[in-house]
């Protein structure tokens, strides 16, 4: 099963009154106990995913690259993060802790 979590589609904004666009994430899950390959989504959700986390590994800092469409394997009973970080048109990424719902 995978989840796409589209930080571009928040309800939300800053003090300002701007849109607050935060990173996607696409969330894969492996409950068989054996691998199984996962065909990630096409470029309409991004142009590059990046390793955040897979529970079968400890080495946070081996972050490797995908691009749209491509195959990924996730071992079994385990859960592999992918991130996007998505920009504002003028390059700035936005987060912030005070925000008003739409």
């Amino acid at each position: 099963m995978a989840i796409y979590l589209d930080g571009r589609d928040l309800q939300l904004l800053d003090r300002k009154g701007d849109k607050i666009v935060d990173g996607s994430f696409y969330i894969l899950f492996n409950a068989y106990h054996e691998a199984i390959d996962f065909k990630l989504p096409s470029p309409i959700y991004c142009d590059q995913w990046t390793k955040a986390l897979d529970t079968t590994t400890s080495k946070v800092e081996d972050q490797e690259d995908y691009k749209p469409s491509d195959i990924l394997s996730v071992n079994g009973r385990s859960i592999i993060i992918l991130k996007h970080l998505n920009l504002h048109p003028d390059g700035k990424h936005t987060v912030s802790p005070d925000v008003q719902i739409n």
